[in-house]
């Protein structure tokens, strides 16, 4: 009898174990997950940039004379 309720007092707390690191688990995918979004919304962004800045690179060469605008040829 003595073992018995052992046993269960040990099942109980395995089982709020498990609810516990069970909830831990889905934060952290959660987590993980609004990680990843924010990971590749901050990796676009600095591709924008990065194609901004060469944008504006180019057009200041160009309106300074140091390179020409090349047009397509017409052939």
């Amino acid at each position: 009898m003595l073992e018995s309720a052992l046993q269960k007092l040990e099942n109980a707390r395995l089982r709020d174990k498990i609810e516990h690191l069970t909830k831990q688990l889905e934060q952290t995918q959660t987590q993980n997950q609004q990680l990843t979004r924010k990971l590749a919304r901050l990796e676009h962004q600095a591709k924008v940039e990065k194609f901004d800045a060469i944008e504006t690179a180019l057009k200041s060469l160009i309106a300074s004379g140091h390179i020409r605008r090349c047009e397509p040829n017409e052939n």
